[in-house]
Order: structure tokens, then sequence, then C-alpha cells
């Protein structure tokens, strides 16, 4: 008898495990402590992690996968080796919920891969998921991320320095639906310059790819300079945005004056 396969998806993605051979992580802890259980014993119920796992979530899956009483069902092995998600440092995020890739890692000189991992309590999904697809800003903000964790990790010296990244350009074309399914980032650097170390460049060309097909492309084009440096031209900048607002309030003000006199 073949063995069973089951997509596990977090409960934020109910509307996708409507779907045969989809189940969301509360199903999953049901079948886990079944009294009667719907499946034979003759068969091994392999369980592939889809999309919306916290690194808590895969850890207490695991520890049920020991101590349930039906844990002997079902093949747990892809959730013991799915990758370790991002550091903080890397994405420049202060909350692990919201790291939405895996770290990265070196394919050849200017390739990169690294898996998508969603986890539904980011700020992308705090508020609702519609419908049965992977919303598009969230595909975009693990790019963005991307971009940075290759930046951090493979470019930049171990100074102390924090790095400020200002987006000069973006490209972003959506070519088919992602669904919370396993999904990996693939990137390749077209353009990069980090021979000033006050001043560096590159243009990332980047593909979610999902069931052999490319769901999403986006290019992105960055210069990164000092914190200390930006902080300085931002402040400069915010001060001459507020002088001319204020003027260009004062100018109005006077001219409906002058219209009502």
């Amino acid at each position: 008898m073949l063995d069973k396969i089951l997509l596990v998806v977090s409960d934020k993605f109910h509307n996708f495990a409507t779907h045969k051979d989809v189940i969301t992580k509360t199903e999953l802890y049901r079948l886990l402590h079944a009294d009667d259980t719907i499946f034979s014993t003759a068969q091994k119920i392999h369980l592939i992690p889809g999309q919306g796992f916290s690194d808590e979530d895969i850890a207490n899956i695991l520890i049920l996968a020991k101590i349930s009483k039906n844990a002997h069902l079902f093949d747990f092995s892809l959730w013991v080796n799915l990758p370790r998600r991002a550091p903080k440092r890397h994405t420049h995020k202060h909350k692990r919920e919201n790291i939405l890739i895996s770290d990265p890692k070196q394919i050849s000189k200017d390739q990169f891969n690294m898996q998508i991992l969603i986890d539904e309590n980011c700020e992308m999904m705090n508020d609702h998921q519609t419908g049965l697809h992977v919303q598009g800003m969230v595909l975009l903000e693990a790019s963005r991320q991307g971009y940075l964790a290759i930046f951090e990790k493979f470019y930049f010296d171990d100074s102390n320095e924090d790095k400020y990244f200002i987006f000069n350009h973006m490209d972003v074309h959506y070519n088919r639906f992602a669904f919370p399914l396993p999904a990996t980032l693939s990137v390749s650097i077209r353009e990069i310059d980090i021979s000033n170390p006050k001043k560096q460049y590159a243009v990332m060309d980047m593909d979610v790819m999902q069931c052999g097909s490319k769901s999403a492309s986006f290019s992105l084009e960055m210069t990164i300079m000092g914190n200390k440096r930006i902080s300085s031209m931002e402040s400069r900048l915010a001060n001459q945005s507020l002088e001319q607002h204020m003027a260009h309030l004062i100018h109005n003000t006077h001219i409906q004056e002058a219209t009502h006199a």
C-alpha cells in the first residue's frame, strides 16, 4: 500500500485546508491525540510543512512527534530538517515572527537562495488573510529581507557600524498565485559595487519559485551607506522639508486673506 501524504498549514490558511490532503495545525493536533484514527496502521502518513508556522509551532510539533499516542502513524522527518530562520540582525527585524526567509545560502559567486518561511503572526498578515493564496506584499517583503540578509551576511565586514539601505528602484512582476506551500527565493546579483566602504550599491534579481514555476519576480536596486552619514543627511532634509512646508502654508494663508479682504 502506498504511503499517504498530507500538507499541513497554519490555522490562518484554513481556507486552503479545504482542499484534499491538506490539514491545519489544529487538525494535526486533533489527529495526534484522537482515540480513533481514520488512517490505516499499514500506512505511514508523511507530513509536509506548509506556510504559517512560528518557530514555537515547529518546536511544539516536534515534541508531539515524540510523545503523542498516534505519533507512530506519522513521518515528521521534513519538520526536523526545516531551515533556520534568518537572524534578526541580517533582516533588520526586532521580532522573529516578522522574518519571512531562511538564512541565505550562497550557490555561486553571484547566486543565492533561501526558503520562504511565513509566520502567520507576522506584521504582514496581522490584519487578515484574503482567499487561498499568499498575499503579494508578503512575497515582496520576503524579497526585501533577502536583499538585506545577503548583503549583511556575505558583503559586510565585521565593523559594528550599522548600515542603512536606500531604495533607488524596484520592479515587481506577479506571474501566478503563490499558495501556502513550500517556496524558494532564488537570487542573482546583476550589478554590485562595494569598492567604496562609505557608499555601496547593488541590483538583485529575485524569483519566488513554487512547484517548479515562477510565482513572482522582483528587481531591487539599493544604495547602502553608514547609519551616521544617513542620519545627518536625513536630519538636514527633514529641516528643509519642514521649513518649505511652513513657508507654503504661510504663503497660502496670505493669499486667502487677500482674496477675502
